[in-house]
């Protein structure tokens, strides 16, 4: 058993990007069963290094204008592996006397960290994907095609169940219908709506700030006249399609959208 299997791993990101820290963070959690911390000044990184010890260090070649070489030579001198984030600034510093084991180069790519996570012993979890839909026989058709793919799923038949599993999971993207049975057995497009406005503006229902980078699919088998999806793409959905959709074509899009645009 690998140290990776036998527990979760600690991480210490030091950047003083805030945009980029958000962006790592919720990478990294999609990837792998990391504990991130994060630090944006170099006296942070200290006091974060001197409350514990971290599996790996993600290391930017300067914070707020200064060098982090003396962090660099002290997790060295502590046997601490760590990685520099390099970029176009970084040619000014002489990295050649820090022994990181790698660089990774912005803008920071997931497969790169994938490769960072699985070269050190991280162990990588599967994407996992909420559907929001009430024909459950399309559960199954969509839960079979994903988990060919090594995609979980968590399902949800209601607004509420839905936002109950992202309070609660870390869904790494949604699949949702928007035209869903109201309680009465009526056709509503409450579910799928407010479900991508919430994502959208986390702050509406109280979800953690990381929803808002979601990959959404909407999905309507309505009226062909319907403003449904229309409606979802100007909420935010990033990729919409008509029932009935299928599976294959489904898990190519959420597949496309995990791997998403690089970070940083």
């Amino acid at each position: 058993m690998t140290i990776a299997e036998a527990c979760r791993l600690s991480m210490l990101v030091a950047d003083d990007s805030g945009t980029l820290i958000d962006k790592l963070d919720r990478t990294l959690s999609t990837l792998a069963a990391v504990d991130v911390t994060t630090a944006r000044t170099l006296p942070e990184t200290q006091v974060a290094l001197d409350a514990m010890d971290f599996d790996l260090v993600l290391l930017a070649t300067s914070l707020q204008g200064r060098f982090t070489g003396p962090i660099a030579e002290r997790l060295s001198a502590e046997h601490c592996p760590f990685v520099f984030m390099v970029d176009g600034a970084s040619r000014q510093y002489d990295l050649r006397p820090y022994p990181s084991l790698s660089q990774l180069t912005r803008p920071i790519s997931r497969e790169a960290l994938r490769e960072v996570l699985r070269g050190h012993g991280f162990l990588p979890r599967p994407p996992l994907v909420l559907i929001l839909e009430d024909d459950t026989d399309l559960w199954f058709q969509w839960i079979d095609e994903f988990g060919k793919r090594g995609i979980d799923c968590t399902t949800a038949n209601s607004i509420h169940g839905a936002l109950r599993t992202i309070r609660h999971s870390r869904i790494d993207a949604v699949v949702t219908d928007m035209v869903m049975s109201d309680i009465d057995g009526h056709p509503s497009s409450e579910g799928g709506e407010r479900l991508i406005l919430n994502l959208r503006d986390p702050s509406l229902a109280d979800l953690p700030r990381w929803t808002f980078d979601v990959p959404v699919v909407a999905l309507t088998g309505s009226d062909p006249k319907s403003q449904a999806l229309p409606l979802a793409s100007r909420l935010g959905a990033n990729a919409v399609f008509r029932k009935p959709v299928p599976p294959a074509v489904l898990a190519d899009a959420v597949e496309e959208l995990l791997d998403g645009p690089p970070s940083g």
